[in-house]
């Protein structure tokens, strides 16, 4: 998977030398603080503005944004977990179907009673 940044500002246009200086300096300032790198230098300085990732299907892109997401723009709005939860939902329905598949194929059944009913509802 490649990545690469579309743009960098900072105060004083992004000048890659002063960005570089910026990076060290603030970095410095972190580390005397013992604050987290990446919380300090992100809120001091805005260096992504756009992220362009690069890779092959089911590479985990989306798991990377949605990480950064997480990470550095304090999480999901409440309708973005909401649109997420269907979601969910059918992927874990997806891949449970298989494992009750085999279970039935070799003859398998659930200890539970009530897992046995939550079985045969799904399959």
């Amino acid at each position: 998977m490649g990545s690469c940044v579309s743009s960098v500002t900072c105060e004083a246009d992004a000048h890659p030398d002063v960005v570089a200086e910026e990076y060290k300096r603030l970095n410095a300032n972190c580390r005397r603080q013992n604050l987290a790198h990446r919380y300090c230098f992100f809120a001091s300085v805005s260096v992504l503005n756009n992220l362009f990732l690069l890779g092959a299907s089911d590479a985990g892109k989306t798991t990377v944004w949605n990480q950064m997401k997480i990470l550095y723009q304090n999480g999901f709005q409440a309708h973005e977990l909401a649109a997420y939860r269907p979601i969910v939902y059918q992927n874990l329905l997806d891949s449970i179907q298989p494992v009750l598949c085999y279970m039935k194929q070799t003859s398998r059944e659930c200890e539970e009673y009530s897992n046995r009913v939550r079985c045969y509802k799904l399959s």
